[in-house]
């Protein structure tokens, strides 16, 4: 894992979000864009984000991965490298 180029972004319920996602991003203002391209096409107002330290956003990841689906270690660091959209979910792990 190259956990350096990247930071982690956490929306949630706290955050005035209307769905809890996990998103690697530059910025919070791209985080918050990403977001809203792909989480939800609602104009979302007052949104924020709470930024996560790598080794917190991974384990937030791969524990709600385990939960829904059988998921591979290798798979999850690919993913986890990759800027964008991580994880969406109704009640992400942790």
């Amino acid at each position: 894992m190259n956990t350096q180029k990247h930071k982690y972004f956490e929306f949630s319920e706290s955050t005035n979000a209307p769905y809890s996602a996990l998103i690697n991003a530059e910025s919070s203002d791209q985080a918050i864009e990403i977001y809203k391209e792909y989480v939800t096409n609602d104009d979302v107002e007052n949104i924020s984000c709470n930024e996560l330290s790598s080794s917190k956003a991974w384990l937030k990841m791969v524990k709600s991965r385990s939960i829904y689906r059988d998921s591979k270690i290798e798979d999850d660091i690919i993913s986890f490298d990759q800027k964008g959209l991580l994880m969406i979910d109704s009640d992400l792990a942790g």
